[in-house]
């Protein structure tokens, strides 16, 4: 019976995200390049040892929110595995500096809260999805107006382990985060995959 509860709690938020979330990067001006198009990203995972494989939609804050609202006592750990293995299978291409983020904020958001939002997003069991593209990106994780975006560029939505990407944010702040600006470190730009994705670091006003 709580897991039906759940269910009908995923769908009622699902709906929700996606109206809130769905609009034109060339609209919005906030994100991946123009002409790409944001939609939620799909989490699904368990929560609990044994449990059944459940979907959640939203950034890995939101996710967090809706998870805490039907199981208090949730922690990102090993009892949240959904049994997805980590597993590097594709081939990083390239990093661009200096691209990505909302135009506002033209240096990116500061290189420390970027590695914070990678490091949570190490932390994160299940797997984070996009819809299928190409050119559909979803937000993954949001800490301090530092977002994470999850670009696909396949015909097909992707799913990968969510804290598999936290490598390309760390390369990202790793080889793009090292520019000064009134002696603070400022951060944004862009890892692509052979598999055809890309991760985007960069300013968001509203986490």
């Amino acid at each position: 019976m709580r897991y039906r509860s759940i269910t009908t709690a995923v769908v009622g938020a699902a709906g929700l995200a996606g109206a809130a979330a769905s609009g034109d990067f060339a609209k919005v001006g906030s994100g991946p390049p123009n002409g790409y198009t944001v939609e939620s990203m799909i989490w699904k995972g368990a929560i609990e040892k044994g449990g059944p494989e459940l979907s959640f939609n939203g950034t890995i804050e939101e996710v967090t929110q809706r998870i805490r609202a039907v199981k208090k006592d949730f922690t990102w750990g090993p009892l949240a595995d959904s049994g997805h293995t980590i597993e590097e299978r594709d081939t990083k291409t390239g990093i661009i500096c200096g691209v990505g983020g909302e135009d506002v904020s033209p240096h990116g958001p500061l290189t420390a809260n970027a590695e914070e939002a990678g490091d949570n997003l190490g932390k994160i069991t299940g797997t984070c999805g996009v819809p299928a593209g190409p050119k559909t990106c979803s937000v993954l994780t949001c800490t301090r107006n530092a977002a994470v975006w999850l670009c696909n560029d396949n015909d097909g939505p992707i799913a990968p382990p969510c804290s598999s990407l936290a490598s390309y944010v760390a390369d990202i702040t790793g080889k793009c985060g090292q520019d000064y600006y009134h002696g603070v470190r400022y951060c944004k730009g862009q890892e692509f995959s052979s598999d055809n994705y890309n991760v985007v670091v960069g300013w968001k006003s509203q986490c």
